[in-house]
């Protein structure tokens, strides 16, 4: 099994090309394309406003613990929901970072009904939505959640097996390719 494939339209391989011209993750990026994360697939795929697939990424990795409503500090699960973009970091340690917006509010609420969430956990949480400011990663559900490269990262293990503490892993070439279709704000559906 192979963990580097790409596959696109021609309209996606154009945009790629200008997109690495330029040098700069999001420039041609619009705000009306999102990011489907298929964990049963193990795919992130593009879509346009539309929902059709502008590009899609195979053979991704999640977290060693699978996916799960939601992931709580150190059990190396990647949590579903719906987020948003919070930034882009280029020179992590896999390189390019694709940072979300985990915990959101709705993740906040899960924890408190389960009881194992603090109110002032929550209010963090709202405060730092309210102000537009990532999400402390302090409360017991963690953060620091993305989508990011391999950075210097085995690929062989990338291509056995799921690996991450609860991002979304692809190869350096997928990263550098699926960086140019996103921006602060694009939405990201974990599924």
């Amino acid at each position: 099994m192979h963990k580097h494939h790409i596959h696109c339209g021609w309209v996606a391989r154009l945009l790629l090309s200008i997109a690495a011209c330029s040098g700069a993750p999001g420039a041609w990026a619009q705000q009306d394309t999102w990011l489907e994360v298929d964990t049963r697939q193990q795919q992130v795929i593009v879509r346009d406003a539309n929902d059709e697939i502008v590009a899609r990424f195979d053979n991704i990795s999640i977290g060693r613990g699978g996916v799960s409503d939601l992931h709580w500090r150190g059990d190396n699960t990647t949590p579903r929901g719906d987020y948003k973009v919070t930034a882009i970091f280029n020179n992590s340690r896999y390189g390019i970072f694709i940072a979300l917006n985990y915990p959101t509010l709705q993740h906040a609420d899960q924890a408190l009904d389960k009881g194992k969430f603090k109110p002032r956990d929550r209010a963090s949480i709202a405060q730092a939505q309210l102000a537009g400011k990532p999400p402390p990663i302090s409360t017991p559900l963690g953060g620091n959640i993305g989508i990011h490269g391999l950075g210097h990262s085995s690929l062989l293990v990338h291509q056995q097996t799921n690996w991450t503490r609860g991002c979304v892993a692809l190869t350096n070439e997928q990263i550098g390719a699926l960086v140019h279709f996103v921006e602060p704000g694009t939405a990201v559906k974990i599924r």
